[in-house]
């Protein structure tokens, strides 16, 4: 064997002897960081018990929706704990059922639209927003089209549903779309909403000219460089695109944002103009969403009633736990309790007084007014 063959073997040996390190390095840290988030999902499996998949079903067109029909217990419990336990009606077109007394007496709608804040989420079937309404406004039915985890995005949808006009009770009233910030990332996609729970909330495209329905969030994601998708099916891959920020975390400022949220908001009124022209679009804020005041100045360029509670609540200390659940992970504000209904449905009521009483009431009712 001479002396170059020699040296070519010893080169490939060397090669193969690093290819080989390398490689168990990149197999030892994907191995790492898979078994880390493994150890993650199951430290927040154990530690919280919801049985919410049982009443929320996945859906063609919204991503996800309550199961129509459904009647049972909805119970979440944390480290054990139990935060609620309640119960839930929904009719054959996912609403959630709102108990009214008169309904018949009643002589304009309240269309309900948002998510689990708007739903009710852990409280029974006469303590939701649109339940506590109807008990301010005599002359309201409620209907209520919020669902878990929905959007701005979803109201749009659900409008230009087949049988949307079948489940509008009456040929006027008001359209109510209550907002928390976490609405505007669902609208624009955050990154890092989209990389875990978000992937099939819908994606629209939404500009001065219009808005266009683009499938879901996924879809958006799969426009990203082929590289990038090789990358992200791993553990290791999406560590290194996290870290080195090769994926913006944010596409959107929140100026942008609320813009994009307007926009919407005035395709939406369009829209319903064109099937309820005796309806009034209304925006309020839940207490607690932060962005509220910005979002009110720029919903006033656009022509968007705006009913702003975001303000309520903040100077409270423990007094909080009165009025929110305590089942949000890594903050005091959870979804709302009972009472907190009870007061945004007054400031409601006495906001929207002009659809809140029947015309020709009895005089008892006339006095008391």
């Amino acid at each position: 064997m001479t002396d170059r063959t020699k040296n070519i073997l010893k080169n490939l040996l060397a090669l193969f002897i690093g290819l080989a390190l390398t490689g168990s390095m990149l197999v030892a840290a994907e191995g790492y960081l898979w078994l880390r988030a493994r150890k993650a999902a199951h430290a927040a499996h154990a530690r919280l018990d919801d049985n919410q998949s049982e009443f929320f079903i996945a859906d063609p067109i919204l991503g996800g929706k309550c199961k129509e029909g459904f009647k049972g217990p909805h119970h979440l419990r944390i480290n054990d704990k139990e935060i609620f336990s309640t119960y839930y009606e929904f009719d054959d077109h996912s609403c959630r059922i709102t108990p009214v007394d008169h309904a018949d007496e009643r002589t304009e709608g309240a269309l309900f639209f948002g998510c689990s804040f708007c739903f009710g989420f852990g409280v029974a079937q006469d303590e939701t927003l649109p339940a506590c309404l109807a008990k301010e406004c005599d002359a309201l039915l409620p209907v209520n089209f919020a669902n878990p985890g929905h959007g701005p995005q979803h109201m749009w949808l659900l409008i230009q549903q087949p049988d949307f006009l079948k489940q509008v009770p009456r040929e006027k009233g008001v359209v109510l779309f209550g907002f928390i910030d976490h609405h505007i990332p669902r609208l624009m996609g955050d990154k890092d909403l989209v990389s875990t729970w978000g992937r099939r909330f819908p994606w629209l495209e939404i500009t001065e000219e219009g808005v266009i329905s683009r499938g879901f969030m996924e879809d958006r994601e799969a426009n990203n460089s082929s590289a990038l998708k090789v990358l992200q099916r791993f553990h290791l891959g999406r560590f290194l695109v996290d870290r080195l920020k090769l994926v913006p975390a944010k596409f959107y400022t929140e100026e942008e944002g609320y813009h994009t949220l307007a926009r919407l908001f005035t395709d939406v009124r369009k829209r319903l103009k064109a099937q309820l022209p005796d309806y009034e679009l209304i925006v309020f804020a839940f207490p607690g969403a932060l962005q509220g005041p910005q979002l009110g100045e720029v919903l006033k360029e656009y022509g968007i009633p705006f009913l702003d509670y975001s303000g309520l609540y903040r100077h409270f200390g423990e007094e909080v736990g009165d009025y929110f659940f305590a089942d949000s992970l890594g903050t005091r504000w959870g979804h709302p309790k009972a009472p907190l209904y009870a007061d945004v449905a007054k400031r409601l009521a006495e906001d929207l007084q002009e659809h809140c009483h029947r015309q020709g009431g009895s005089e008892q009712e006339t006095e008391a007014e």
